[in-house]
């Protein structure tokens, strides 16, 4: 028992630790498959062929929310199921809220819609 809950603490730390580097290297990853003499302005404008899946870290819609901005396809769910069994079905459901507050038809306009203002 001591071995599973140590393993399950290692997971849930690795995955805190590496969520914030995920997103920022999804970014770069997303970015440097593309063309940079197109002059696009933001994320949403990229046509990525290559689809990129977001992982790491994932806990909440919040979490799900910032890889799809950032122009993830996909995100999957990992340590937070062995916290709870149902954090991929929350995730889905507060991601659907969020849609529906923000009046978004559709989960496919918010991939790659992050737009970055640079001075």
């Amino acid at each position: 028992m001591l071995k599973f809950l140590l393993y399950t603490l290692f997971c849930i730390l690795s995955a805190d630790a590496v969520a914030q580097t995920a997103k920022t290297e999804m970014y770069d990853l997303v970015k440097k498959l593309l063309d940079d003499s197109t002059g696009y302005e933001n994320v949403g404008d990229w046509a990525v062929k290559i689809p990129v899946i977001g992982i790491g870290g994932i806990r909440s819609a919040e979490d799900a929310l910032e890889f799809l901005l950032v122009g993830a396809k996909a995100i999957e769910v990992g340590t937070a199921n062995f916290l709870d069994p149902e954090a991929t079905v929350k995730i889905i459901r507060g991601l659907e809220t969020y849609c529906q507050r923000k009046k978004i038809e559709s989960i496919a306009a918010l991939i790659g819609s992050l737009q970055i203002y640079e001075n």
